[in-house]
């Protein structure tokens, strides 16, 4: 996997949207079990994006992976 496609990856906007309203929606009052597991999952996911981020980066300054330096695919 290309580093700078890592780092630069992004939850879709309808995820994003999903995740606001279940946060907000749990300031204004306790959520049921199946939403509580959502935003778990959804946190969880986070954790493992934030963990392959920061290991792209590592990559990129150790100059590791860079895409200038792949032989170009035929």
């Amino acid at each position: 996997m290309n580093p700078e496609k890592v780092i630069n990856f992004r939850p879709s906007p309808a995820h994003q949207q999903r995740l606001d309203f279940l946060l907000d929606k749990q300031k204004e009052s306790p959520l049921p079990d199946e939403e509580k597991n959502e935003i778990e999952q959804y946190l969880m996911i986070n954790r493992i994006v934030g963990l392959a981020k920061a290991r792209a980066i590592q990559m990129l300054q150790s100059g590791v992976g860079l895409s200038r330096s792949l032989p170009k695919r035929k």
